[in-house]
């Protein structure tokens, strides 16, 4: 099957952004050991995360400078669906431990829960769209190759 030119330069483009999520995201963010507590120690999370990335794939000065202005442009953006699902899941876990559970008030606050983990899905694409645009294509092609070492 013949792929078009087009999907191929899709592909080229989504499929290191999404490797490059996959790696830094858990990573940067850590979300079972340690809840962040503004939007300046998430950015310093993120900032972590693709920095160890960029250093794999031997980032120059020029590249790490417009990735940590990407974090630092999507961390207040991102703390606040944070802090909002946070909330969320506090109304969801009352709503279910009610004394009288009203089914339509827990479908309510899981549709907020949805949007909200699009919300955070759609920026975090978002961002690393920005930054497989900065990597040139050898260092994507040096990033999916350390991550093929990972698939089983």
């Amino acid at each position: 099957m013949k792929i078009s030119p087009n999907i191929r330069r899709a592909l080229y483009v989504v499929v290191p952004a999404l490797l490059v999520g996959a790696l830094a995201l858990p990573r940067a963010l850590a979300w079972h050991h340690h809840h962040v507590e503004s939007s300046v120690e998430l950015g310093e999370r993120l900032d972590d995360g693709l920095d160890y990335l960029l250093h794999k794939v031997d980032a120059s000065d020029a590249q790490h400078k417009q990735a940590d202005a990407i974090v630092q442009k999507r961390a207040p953006e991102l703390y606040a669906v944070i802090s909002e699902g946070r909330e969320v899941r506090k109304q969801l876990k009352q709503a279910l431990l009610a004394e009288q559970v009203d089914a339509a008030k827990v479908q309510a606050v899981r549709g907020r829960l949805d949007a909200l983990t699009k919300q955070a899905s759609d920026i975090g694409l978002a961002s690393l769209t920005e930054v497989a645009q900065l990597l040139t294509p050898a260092q994507r092609k040096q990033l999916s190759d350390r991550l093929a070492r990972f698939e089983h």
